[in-house]
């Protein structure tokens, strides 16, 4: 009877890179979901988080990373390409659950108005969403009511009321939003 040699976790991955693309890709689109509502959120959180991961990874397979430095080209440009899924994955994870306490910490704030210039409306059927200036910076937020159409021509007359939860970080979640004229 002849023994099978138990296989590595990367010889699997090699194997069947598939697997672990369709998870980390299904994990990345689920954090980009719970990020819609969340405003202010500081880009350097999500670009950390991933820049380590994506080290931490290629310390982990160090030695691949050799190898597949000397096998070509190709090998190496792939072995990039799945360093960079797995850590997106595995950051998604983490942001996720950055997220979720994010959320929960806001549903115990209280409600708060803010109100702020429209700059910018677009109408396109695939980009709707407006240009609203908070605290010296414009950002941008998609979404979509039938008073947009009117204020598209003329946005610098109309406000935007957002009804907002603000917790740490200066992270706030809209719980609703109002345009009307100035």
């Amino acid at each position: 009877m002849k023994h099978r040699k138990r296989l590595g976790v990367w010889s699997k991955i090699q194997r069947k890179p598939e697997w672990y693309v369709v998870i980390a890709l299904i994990l990345i689109a689920v954090y980009f979901r719970t990020d819609q509502n969340l405003l202010n959120y500081p880009n350097w959180i999500t670009c950390t988080v991933a820049g380590v991961c994506f080290l931490v990874a290629n310390v982990v397979f160090f030695k691949y990373l050799f190898t597949s430095f000397k096998d070509g080209v190709i090998e190496f440009g792939l072995y990039i390409v799945q360093m960079l899924v797995l850590s997106c994955g595995v950051s998604a994870i983490l942001l996720l659950c950055f997220n979720l306490w994010i959320i929960f910490d806001l549903e115990q704030s209280k409600v708060e108005a803010i109100e702020v210039p429209v700059i910018k409306v677009t109408t396109y059927s695939q980009n709707r969403c407006f240009y609203y200036k908070y605290k010296e910076d414009v950002r941008i937020y998609y979404d979509y009511k039938p008073i947009m159409e009117q204020a598209k021509n003329s946005p610098e007359d109309y406000k935007v009321i957002f009804e907002i939860k603000q917790g740490k970080l200066g992270i706030f979640k809209v719980l609703s939003w109002h345009m009307m004229r100035r």
